[in-house]
């Protein structure tokens, strides 16, 4: 078990459930499979763990089935610096 501490902060909201970058960032680095496997995200929504887990280097696999959405992530994920 482990907490999080991140204050609330504004952000972009591209999807209504969107977690900060901070979070996922934390959580990724925390459970990403040792020995570098992917990280799953089932409901992708706008991206952020696969934004997140681009910007650190780590593989991701992301499922989502709204079309519109995956537009988005498409657009993040090309705008991914390391």
């Amino acid at each position: 078990t482990f907490v999080i501490e991140e204050p609330s902060v504004r952000y972009q909201k591209r999807h209504r459930a969107e977690k900060p970058e901070a979070v996922v960032e934390a959580l990724v680095r925390e459970c990403a499979p040792v020995g570098g496997g992917p990280v799953l995200d089932c409901f992708a929504g706008s991206g952020t763990t696969g934004f997140v887990a681009k910007r650190l280097g780590i593989p991701a696999v992301l499922i989502e089935g709204d079309p519109a959405m995956c537009a988005v992530i498409a657009e993040r994920l090309s705008e991914v610096r390391r």
